[in-house]
C-alpha cells in the first residue's frame, strides 16, 4: 500500500525530461492516468505538477512575462557547459534518416500548399515513433534536440491551459479542413470535430465539404456513438450556426435550434473577436489533422479513409475519461 507521502517525494524527484514530457503529453490532450502509466510515475504526481505549472503560467501571464522567461520558469531550459560532448547513439546514419523524413514532409506540405505550412506536418513524436519502428534505439529528448538542430531553429513551446469543466457539462464543435488524395488528386475535405474537454475525448467525421448536411449528420452520428448528450454545445460563429448578425445579438440557425430542442442541449457561441473563448476545439482540429493525416494522406476511397481515421481515433481515445463521463449523463 502506498503511503500518503510517496507522491510528494516522487514529485520532488521528477527530472527535467519527465517534467517536459508531462507538459508535452498534456498539450496532446492525454489524461493524468495515461501520462502516469507512460512515465511510470504516480498519477497524483502528474496532477500536482500540472496544477503547479498552471499556477505559474497564470502568475507569469499577469506579469506579462516574455516567452523566454516563460520557458525558463516552466520548462527549466538547461544550460549546456559543453555542447561538444559526444552524444550516445546519434550516428551519421540517423541524422541522414531524419533529414530524409523532414525533406519528404516538406515536399508533401508544398504539394498540399497550406497557407500555414505546419497544418499537416509530422510532429516530433510521430517522427520518433517512425524512427523507433525502423530499429533505431534513441530517446525522444535526443530526437527533439537533433530535429531542432537540423531545422536550424529552437522550437517555441506554446502551452495551452485546459479549462476545467464538469462531466457532461460542455461539448465543443468545429469544422476543420484537411487535404487528401482519395484517388482523384489532392482536394480539401472537411473534418467535423467534437471535443469533450472534461474527459479529454476527441472524435471527428470526414466529409467532402463543410455544408449543412454534413454539419447535422455529424451531430446525429456523434450522439449515437456516445449514447448521450451534453448540457451545452459550444460553437464558433460559423455559417451553419449563426444565420444573421444583429447590432446587439446573433440570430441562430433555425435548423440548429430544432436539433438542440430535439436532443435537449443549449447552444453556446463565442463572442466576436474573442479567440480565448474557443476552448479546446480549435486545438483539437490541429491535433487530429496532424496525428491522423500527417503521415498518411492517400487512400483509394473516402470509405477506406474513414475506416483508417476511425481506427486512429479509437487509439487516441484510449487514454481519455470518456467512459467516466458517459456514466454521469443525466439523460
Amino acid at each position: 500500500m502506498q503511503s500518503k507521502n510517496q507522491p510528494e517525494s516522487e514529485e520532488k524527484m521528477l527530472n527535467a525530461v519527465q517534467k517536459n514530457k508531462i507538459i508535452d503529453l498534456k498539450r496532446q490532450g492525454k489524461s493524468n492516468r495515461c501520462i502516469a502509466k507512460l512515465l511510470g510515475i504516480d498519477r497524483t504526481t502528474v496532477s500536482k505538477y500540472w496544477n503547479e505549472t498552471q499556477r505559474k503560467l497564470n502568475e507569469l501571464s499577469q506579469k506579462n512575462a516574455d516567452s523566454r522567461t516563460v520557458n525558463e520558469e516552466i520548462y527549466g531550459q538547461p544550460t549546456y557547459k559543453n555542447r561538444n560532448v559526444k552524444k550516445r547513439k546519434v550516428t551519421d546514419e540517423l541524422i541522414s534518416r531524419l533529414k530524409e523524413i523532414l525533406d519528404a514532409d516538406e515536399r508533401k506540405n508544398r504539394i498540399l500548399d497550406w497557407e500555414k505550412r505546419d497544418k499537416q506536418r509530422l510532429t516530433n513524436i510521430q517522427i520518433y515513433e517512425q524512427i523507433r519502428e525502423e530499429g533505431y534505439e534513441i530517446s525522444l529528448s535526443t530526437i527533439n534536440i537533433e530535429l531542432a538542430e537540423i531545422r536550424g531553429e529552437r522550437r517555441q513551446k506554446n502551452v495551452y491551459i485546459r479549462q476545467k469543466y464538469e462531466y457532461g457539462q460542455r461539448l465543443e464543435f468545429d469544422y476543420g479542413e484537411v487535404k487528401l488524395d482519395l484517388g482523384e488528386g489532392i482536394k480539401a475535405h472537411s473534418l467535423a470535430v467534437f471535443c469533450a474537454p472534461a474527459s479529454n475525448f476527441r472524435w471527428a467525421f470526414l466529409y467532402e465539404n463543410g455544408k449543412q448536411d454534413g454539419f447535422f449528420d455529424a451531430h446525429v452520428k456523434f450522439f449515437e456513438l456516445i449514447g448521450g448528450v451534453w448540457n451545452e454545445v459550444f460553437y464558433d460563429n460559423m455559417r451553419n450556426v449563426v444565420s444573421e448578425f444583429g447590432k446587439k445579438e446573433k440570430k441562430l440557425n433555425d435548423e440548429l435550434l430544432k436539433l438542440a430542442s430535439y436532443y435537449g442541449f443549449e447552444v453556446r457561441t463565442t463572442n466576436a473577436y474573442s479567440g480565448n473563448e474557443k476552448g479546446s476545439v480549435e486545438r483539437s482540429v490541429e491535433v487530429l489533422r496532424n496525428r491522423i493525416f500527417a503521415a498518411n494522406m492517400r487512400f483509394d476511397s473516402i470509405g477506406n479513409c474513414r475506416k483508417y481515421m476511425d481506427a486512429q481515433l479509437r487509439k487516441m481515445s484510449a487514454g481519455s475519461d470518456i467512459e467516466i463521463e458517459k456514466s454521469v449523463y443525466a439523460r
